[in-house]
């Protein structure tokens, strides 16, 4: 299928172009615009309708409606880029654009609204109140945090520039507008003396994950030669409430003082007796990705594996465990043995469940994403979090150590002798419901 759309965008840019003064191609491609029921053929009829037959009188009306009210997002984003570049100097286009930041309904949309009217009027007299509007009034995050990033790099000598952002910092009540607001500091203004007292405040009392690691990791990374930042992460892993700062304070200190001496048996003292499953957790994958090769890391992981108290604690030595030593001799049989032993009980209620599967979600997203991202990849992460989160997510066991440890068998040893066996006798014997129906399930993919 996805071939024959490819093919069918192609056919429609050929026509579009190669055979562009034939009478008949102008009207089937506004019928295409209007019905195809693809709306990758439909975006680039937008495109080539734009380029190819602007001066006709009914292509602005038409990409109008398109940009208003095509039923997909890409349409209508595309119909808006076409819109502010091609018909810029149409009275029309800029209310129509101040507009839709406030009615469309997808983020994607929006920024791209907000971008077109940057780009394309930029020195218009309404464009920096508009934005100044949209941060302080409009319902949506997303423009808001990219009206905070455009008003930061576009009026970055306005008097009232730095102002606004401090103040959001510190007290906007959406915590992604805040989060924009700490970057765009960092990236414009890391120099000002207030702004690491600021960081500071933030990594303390800010109420949110996001928000508070950001300020940690640009603490880091932008005063890391002051030789106060080294004990001031130490001091955050040791006595911060947050294990959110904590976990983001043992990262930075991994990345920029990994030679440090003191650097690895701080890791392993925390993945030994922290009282926080995150910050060890967190602790374990920081020495694996820092410390593979050293001849303890493998023992180490073993031992959380088969004995550690927190199951989540264990799944994740069993997962590094399984991607970076499935070569090891020991290694298929102590996932047999995790696989058929491991104390995992799923009696949690439904309820329960979800709130843990999604700390582990927001904290594999709060570990991995990278804050110098585009505030466009930003977005688009934090939109697939809250997708997350509002499923009825109520299965623990992709977290079960017995599967983790199961599926690293099915997935590196499928064809050993005591694979088929095994999952037999965990589709039978597991005490876990969902773990059995999941071994029923990989029994008939691999006898089929």
């Amino acid at each position: 299928a996805e071939e024959q759309v490819i093919v069918r965008r192609e056919v429609v840019r050929q026509l579009a172009t190669g055979w562009k003064d034939e009478p008949e191609i102008l009207p089937m491609l506004k019928q295409l615009v209007q019905s195809d029921y693809n709306w990758q053929v439909r975006r680039e009829v937008v495109r080539q309708l734009a380029t190819g037959w602007k001066d006709e009188p009914e292509i602005l009306p038409m990409l109008k409606q398109l940009a208003h009210s095509d039923d997909n997002s890409n349409v209508r984003e595309e119909a808006v880029k076409q819109l502010a570049t091609g018909w810029k100097d149409e009275p029309e286009i800029l209310p129509m654009l101040k507009q839709l930041v406030q009615s469309d309904d997808h983020w994607q949309v929006r920024f791209e609204v907000v971008r077109q009217i940057v780009r394309g009027w930029k020195l218009h007299p309404e464009t920096l109140p508009m934005l100044q509007e949209c941060v302080k009034l409009n319902v949506n995050w997303d423009v808001r945090a990219l009206a905070v990033e455009q008003i930061a790099r576009g009026w970055k000598h306005h008097p009232e520039t730095l102002p606004l952002l401090k103040q959001l910092a510190h007290s906007d009540n959406n915590w992604q507008v805040r989060f924009e607001a700490v970057r765009q500091i960092f990236r414009g203004w890391k120099h000002h003396p207030e702004t690491l007292p600021l960081f500071k405040q933030l990594v303390q009392s800010d109420n949110d994950r996001f928000v508070r690691a950001v300020a940690v990791q640009q603490i880091a990374t932008g005063w890391k030669h002051y030789p106060e930042i080294l004990p001031l992460l130490k001091q955050w892993i040791q006595l911060n409430s947050n294990w959110d700062v904590r976990i983001v304070a043992v990262q930075q200190i991994v990345i920029g003082w990994k030679r440090h001496p003191e650097t690895l048996p701080l890791l392993k003292q925390l993945v030994q007796s922290d009282d926080d499953w995150q910050v060890r957790v967190g602790a374990v994958e920081q020495i694996v990705i820092g410390w593979k090769h050293c001849p303890e890391t493998l023992p180490l992981l073993k031992q959380l594996a088969q004995s550690d108290d927190d199951w989540q604690v264990r799944s994740e030595a069993l997962d590094q465990i399984a991607k970076g030593w499935k070569r090891h001799p020991e290694t298929l049989p102590l996932l047999h043995e995790c696989a058929t032993n491991d104390p995992f009980e799923n009696h949690l209620d439904v309820e329960e469940n979800l709130r843990l599967a999604l700390e582990f979600v927001r904290f594999n997203l709060l570990s991995n994403y990278d804050y110098n991202d585009s505030l466009y990849e930003f977005i688009r992460e934090v939109e697939d979090h809250d997708s997350f989160e509002s499923k009825n997510y109520d299965e623990l066991n992709e977290f079960n150590p017995r599967q983790i440890a199961l599926e690293a068998i099915v997935k590196h040893y499928p064809d050993h002798p005591q694979t088929l066996p095994l999952l037999q006798d965990r589709a039978e014997n597991d005490p876990d419901e969902q773990l059995r129906e999941w071994a029923k399930k990989k029994l008939q993919e691999l006898e089929n």
